[in-house]
């Protein structure tokens, strides 16, 4: 289980105490405990949390609205904390994989599994992100190697593979990436 970096913005006193000792029971941190709305906000955003828990009210916000701002920026995950009668149009409301109602009182296995849940879930979307974004630049790299390549075919008058093959050429004996030789490639001979 991995430790994670919590904020804890709630209207009583009491209430952020309890949830620090059910969270410290659990080997979490608490990086910040406010009772506002915007210093839970601030916090989110300087100290880059795992996962903000959130009151569904406080004086200058209401949970639910926080809530839509920490996941539609992306700063961390949210748990809010609601009445049952609050938590069905919560749920149906922020339909997010980095977002989890508790109906309060909170039990602290509930919150506990909650809390490693959503460090799981967001573990899984950094790394899709991730491979997203790596299979986003190989998609562009081979659409600026395709373009020059049909550059020096038109151009130049080579086959599709002589053109490969002295970029690739020219690639090893520069130390640059086929990509970044593809691109002057393209600027010469658009300049033709």
């Amino acid at each position: 289980m991995k430790s994670a970096s919590v904020i804890v913005a709630m209207q009583q006193k009491e209430s952020i105490q309890q949830i620090r000792q059910l969270l410290q029971k659990c080997g979490h941190r608490i990086a910040h405990s406010c009772q506002s709305g915007n210093e839970a906000l601030q916090a989110a955003r300087s100290m880059e949390p795992d996962i903000i828990i959130i009151n569904e009210t406080l004086p200058d916000f209401q949970g639910l609205e926080l809530a839509e701002i920490v996941i539609e920026d992306r700063l961390c995950a949210v748990v809010l904390l609601a009445s049952p009668a609050h938590k069905a149009f919560a749920e149906k409301k922020m339909n997010a994989a980095d977002f989890v109602c508790l109906t309060k009182p909170v039990q602290g296995i509930v919150l506990e599994n909650s809390v490693e849940m959503l460090l799981k879930t967001n573990r899984h979307l950094r790394q899709l992100e991730k491979s997203l974004s790596k299979m986003k630049k190989t998609i562009q790299d081979r659409k600026v190697i395709e373009k020059a390549k049909g550059l020096m075919m038109e151009k130049l008058e080579l086959s599709e593979d002589t053109s490969y093959r002295e970029m690739r050429k020219k690639s090893m004996d520069t130390g640059k990436s086929l990509t970044e030789i593809a691109e002057v490639v393209i600027k010469l001979l658009q300049e033709k």
